[in-house]
């Protein structure tokens, strides 16, 4: 073998073991922080997902669209991975983590695996009402509703491919004062793995 071979073969195992090492999946999630340019941007709140239910935590509210469930600035104590060995029921207050960049945020569980969805125009023209086994779904004396009338939600989507009942592994999540934010109205059914612990009152 020639010294260019040797080479060669030397840079070829040093780019394998470089590729295994970058696509091996660490042993546990990240801890707790995501960095953009070396700034912690959010706290993820992740600890050992093999625990269940996992440490209870301190939360802070900061989501203006909870009134009636969890005032403003209000804090309350979450039990993390509590979904792990418990089934999510509906009216659970949960800690709901819609982005791997911003703090997760609380909200409410409407509907569960086996519930049947739908949204329809809202007759006011603000967008789409949740119907929700067949009524139109009411928060603190109003009907929820979200988006815009000429674009239907992903909610609707969804329910409009899957014969309008909530499969198994997803939730609905909603504020409780209409449009909401961050919630099952923006981005539809929610993955229960996203659920990261449930608030105990």
């Amino acid at each position: 073998m020639t010294r260019r071979q040797q080479l060669i073969g030397l840079v070829l195992f040093i780019f394998a073991v470089g590729l295994f090492l970058f696509l091996k999946p660490p042993s546990k999630p990240p801890n707790i922080v995501t960095q953009i340019g070396g700034t912690p941007v959010a706290k993820i709140f992740q600890f050992d997902q093999d625990v269940c239910p996992g440490p209870t935590e301190s939360f802070k509210n900061l989501d203006l669209y909870l009134p009636g469930l969890v005032e403003k600035d209000e804090t309350v104590s979450v039990v993390m991975n509590w979904y792990k060995c418990n089934p999510p029921k509906v009216g659970d207050i949960v800690l709901y983590r819609f982005s791997w960049h911003r703090e997760p945020v609380l909200k409410q569980i409407v509907a569960i695996e086996g519930d049947h969805v739908d949204m329809a125009l809202d007759p006011e023209n603000r967008g789409w009402n949740l119907v929700l086994n067949d009524k139109i779904y009411e928060t603190n004396g109003r009907k929820y509703f979200v988006g815009v009338p000429q674009a239907p939600p992903p909610l609707k989507l969804y329910a409009d491919a899957n014969s309008k009942v909530l499969k198994s592994g997803l939730v609905v999540v909603l504020s409780t004062r209409p449009p909401g934010e961050t919630d099952s109205g923006y981005f539809g059914p929610v993955n229960i793995q996203d659920i990261v612990g449930r608030v105990q009152k």
